[in-house]
């Protein structure tokens, strides 16, 4: 009888254990946020709620009793393609997000959506990204064309050129290069950092730079602003600390780069004020290589005179006799007239 109520006690202490645990508020991070901070306002991006409406409240303490919460209605984060998201506009800024003294605090979030109320989630403001930080990443849409982000703030142009050709032989080799033409602007120095691809520090680097590049949705949607945010922090951390001078604005490839080999490129401008821009470039070298044989035909005009021998037939024999005879007989009758006159 003592075991069996030993057993029941020790079975007794785990439930309880277990449903405190279970009933102990389990706090999520500020990583299942994105918030994007804006001229007026905090957006605040939970990427499992933002297709639909929901409502949203604020406490200092995780244990703090939902039913007792003021829940306040979502936004739309855009008239285009809209996410439903929280905000902290200055009112709610100074209600929860500062201390008695102006000091910026955490706070903590309740999601209710459909009836049912998740949280606590804990939100810390100051890992806001700025729409400017946004902008400089992925740019501003023109015209429908994405201008003025990342690889656009220092404008270059990638070409190609060939050099001169090497001729061994009757082989003659023709080799085509790639290159970076800053397009320079007055008052600016250059410099420049290669850094040649496949390098572990830059895989996810050049991973978002390709996935950025090809956005077509608004930037500011959840799983954008994580990209960007991530980038921006690599971008950060990744800016070269040696350059070398550009010369004549031109940025070469290197000379044993093979084709299809990938760099990043960092180029780097300053002007007499120390005001530095920093951009970053994607290159893909070119080496072509077009061999022309080519094989002369050399003529030489060699002239021979042949003399041929004469020969006569037998026409020609009789043709000369006959002119003979006729001299002779011209010749015998001068002689007798001459004789005639003599006598």
């Amino acid at each position: 009888m003592k075991k069996l109520f030993k057993e029941i006690s020790i079975i007794t202490f785990i439930a309880i254990m277990l449903i405190s645990l279970l009933q102990f508020p389990v706090n999520a991070t500020n990583e299942e946020l994105e918030i994007v901070k804006t001229e007026s306002q905090y957006l605040l991006y939970d990427e499992t709620i933002m297709q639909n409406e929901f409502e949203f409240a604020f406490s200092s303490e995780s244990t703090t009793d939902s039913s007792t919460l003021n829940f306040i209605k979502s936004i739309t984060d855009t008239d285009e393609k809209p996410n439903n998201v929280a905000y902290v506009d200055s009112d709610l800024e100074d209600t929860y997000f500062k201390d008695a003294d102006g000091n910026s605090v955490n706070q903590y979030m309740w999601i209710r959506q459909n009836g049912e109320i998740s949280g606590p989630v804990l939100v810390d403001l100051s890992t806001a990204i700025t729409q400017e930080i946004i902008d400089f990443v992925s740019g501003t849409v023109v015209d429908g064309n994405r201008v003025n982000g990342i690889t656009t703030r220092i404008p270059v142009t990638i070409g190609q050129e060939e050099r001169e050709p090497v001729t061994e032989g009757n082989t003659t080799v023709t080799t085509t290069v790639g290159y970076l033409q800053i397009e320079p602007q007055e008052g600016y120095t250059y410099e420049y950092q290669l850094i040649e691809l496949p390098n572990e520090n830059y895989t996810r680097f050049v991973e978002l730079a390709k996935e950025i590049s090809n956005f077509t949705e608004n930037s500011n949607s959840y799983a954008n602003i994580s990209k960007i945010n991530e980038f921006y922090n690599l971008y950060n951390s990744l800016i070269p600390e040696n350059w070398e001078n550009v010369v004549d604005n031109r940025i070469d490839q290197p000379e044993e780069a093979r084709n299809g080999e990938e760099y990043v490129v960092w180029v780097k401008a300053t002007n007499s004020n120390g005001d530095e821009i920093v951009d970053v470039q994607f290159m893909t070298s070119v080496r072509e290589e077009t061999e022309r044989t080519s094989t002369e035909t050399v003529t030489e005009e060699v002239t021979t005179t042949t003399r041929l021998p004469v020969t006569f037939d037998s026409n020609m024999i009789l043709i000369i006799v006959f002119a003979v005879i006729i001299v002779a007989i011209i010749v015998l009758l001068i002689i007798k007239k001459n004789v005639s006159k003599n006598k």
